[in-house]
C-alpha cells in the first residue's frame, strides 16, 4: 500500500501561449508602442530612449548600448513605427467587408452569403482620419509629430548612416502586423524603396538648402561690427537668428550696422553676473549685463523681437524661452510674466572650437593660445561653469559650438 507524502507536483495544465499571425512570441505590437512612447516626444521633436526601451523591446543589460546611440536612434525608430502604424491604418487597409445576404425559399433552398471586399469611402476615410487624430489627442501627442520629429533630424548628423540601423532594429524587435497581415509582391517592394529613396533624396535636398541659407546668414551677421554693449540701438533691429547649443542657445540680433546677442536668463541671473564681474579680472571672455522686467529697454527689446517675428524671423522655441513671446490666432504678443531678464551679450566675431574651423585652430595653437584656454579651464570650475568646456570634473559634454 502507498503512503500518502507528498509527491511531485502536476505538471501545468495551462495551454501556451498562442503566436498569433506566426509571429515570435515576446515582441511588442507597434499600436502599443506608438502610443506609450509617442507621448514622450520633447518639444524639438526628439525622442529619448526611454520611449523605446519602456516597451520592454531590450532586455536590461541592452540598456546601456541602445541609450549610447539615443537620440538619434530612438527617433528614428520611432517615427517609423509611428509611420508605419499609419501605413496600416490608412493605406495598408483601405478595404471593408461587405455582406450580402439572399434568402432562400425557407424550404429546400438555404441562405446564401456573400462576402466581399469594397473599398472605403472618401468619407469614411475621413472620418478613420478624424478617429486616428482623437487618438493622438487623447495620448498626449500632437498631429505634427512626424513634421516635428523630421525637422529635428534634418538638424543632425550622422542621420543617414543611422537610419538603415533604426531600420533594422525596428524590424528585429517589434511586431509589425495590426490585424492581417498582407502580401506584398516583388513590384510594391520595389515602389516602396522608390519611393524611400525619393523621400531621402527630398529631405538631403531640403537639408543642403537650409545649411546653404544658415551659412549665408551667419557670413552677413559675421560681417557685423559688435554693438556698443551701453547703448544697444534696439529700434534698429532687423532680424533674429537663432544658434543652438549648451543650455538653451543664443538669438544674434541684427541692429542693420552691428549686432548683439540675447541670452536666456532665469532665477541664476545674479549669480551670472558675479560671475561676469569675476571673469572681467581673470580671463577674457564677452562682456554681458542683465536687462530686468519693470526697465523700459526691456519693454522695447520685446516690442521690437514682436516686429521681427511678424516679419517673418523664424527662430522657433527661442521666441518663447528667451524672448518670452506667444503666438495667438497667428498674432505675436508678449507674454506677462514667462521671462524676467534678458542677458545682453557682447557680440564677438570668431569660430566655435567645434568644426572645420576650430580643428583648423588647435593644429597649432601656440602658447598663448593654450594658455587663455587653460585660465578659462580653471574658472569655470571656480564658478562650476560646466557649460563651456567638457571638463572631468562634471563628465559634461560642454558647449564647443
Amino acid at each position: 500500500m502507498k503512503g500518502k507524502g507528498k509527491g511531485p507536483p502536476p505538471k501545468s495544465l495551462a495551454k501556451p501561449k498562442s503566436k498569433a499571425g506566426g509571429l515570435p512570441a515576446g515582441k511588442p505590437e507597434i499600436f502599443g508602442v506608438f502610443f506609450t512612447g509617442a507621448s514622450l516626444q520633447r518639444s524639438d521633436g526628439a525622442w529619448e530612449a526611454k520611449a523605446i526601451l519602456n516597451s520592454g523591446a531590450y532586455a536590461p543589460a541592452e540598456h546601456e548600448e541602445f541609450e549610447a546611440q539615443c537620440p538619434l536612434l530612438s527617433t528614428l525608430m520611432m517615427l517609423e513605427i509611428g509611420r508605419r502604424f499609419e501605413h496600416s491604418m490608412f493605406e495598408g487597409h483601405t478595404t471593408k467587408q461587405v455582406h450580402e445576404v439572399k434568402l432562400g425559399d425557407g424550404r429546400s433552398k438555404p441562405d446564401e452569403v456573400k462576402v466581399a471586399l469594397v473599398e472605403l469611402t472618401e468619407e469614411e476615410l475621413q472620418e478613420r482620419r478624424a478617429g486616428w487624430n482623437e487618438a493622438l489627442e487623447r495620448a498626449g501627442v500632437g498631429a505634427d509629430w512626424a513634421s516635428r520629429a523630421e525637422a529635428w533630424l534634418e538638424r543632425q548628423a550622422g542621420r543617414d548612416a543611422a537610419r538603415q540601423k533604426a531600420l533594422e532594429e525596428t524590424a528585429q524587435r517589434f511586431r509589425m502586423v495590426i490585424g492581417r497581415q498582407q502580401k506584398h509582391s516583388p513590384e510594391d517592394h520595389q515602389k516602396v524603396e522608390e519611393a524611400r529613396q525619393a523621400k531621402q533624396e527630398e529631405l538631403r535636398a531640403k537639408e543642403e538648402a537650409r545649411l546653404l541659407v544658415q551659412r549665408r546668414r551667419l557670413e552677413h551677421f559675421r560681417s557685423l561690427p559688435p554693438a556698443e554693449l551701453g547703448a544697444v540701438q534696439w529700434l534698429q533691429m532687423r532680424d533674429l537668428h537663432f544658434l543652438d547649443g549648451g543650455c538653451g542657445g543664443v538669438l544674434l540680433v541684427d541692429l542693420g550696422t552691428s549686432c548683439v546677442v540675447l541670452k536666456q536668463q532665469s532665477k541664476t541671473a545674479a549669480s551670472e553676473m558675479l560671475a561676469q564681474v569675476l571673469a572681467e579680472t581673470l580671463v577674457n571672455v564677452a562682456r554681458a549685463r542683465i536687462v530686468k522686467r519693470g526697465e523700459e529697454e526691456f519693454d522695447e527689446i520685446q516690442a521690437q523681437a514682436v516686429r521681427c517675428c511678424e516679419q517673418g524671423a523664424d527662430i522657433g522655441l527661442a521666441s518663447y524661452f528667451i524672448l518670452g513671446l506667444s503666438q495667438e490666432e497667428g498674432r505675436w504678443q508678449a507674454n506677462k510674466s514667462s521671462v524676467n531678464f534678458f542677458g545682453v551679450l557682447e557680440f564677438v566675431n570668431g569660430h566655435a572650437l567645434m568644426g572645420v574651423e576650430g580643428q583648423l585652430a588647435l593644429q597649432d595653437p601656440g602658447d598663448q593660445f593654450l594658455q587663455d584656454l587653460g585660465r578659462l579651464c580653471a574658472f569655470d570650475v571656480l564658478i562650476n561653469n560646466f557649460d563651456r568646456v567638457p571638463l572631468p570634473v562634471w563628465q559634461n559634454e560642454g558647449n564647443f559650438g
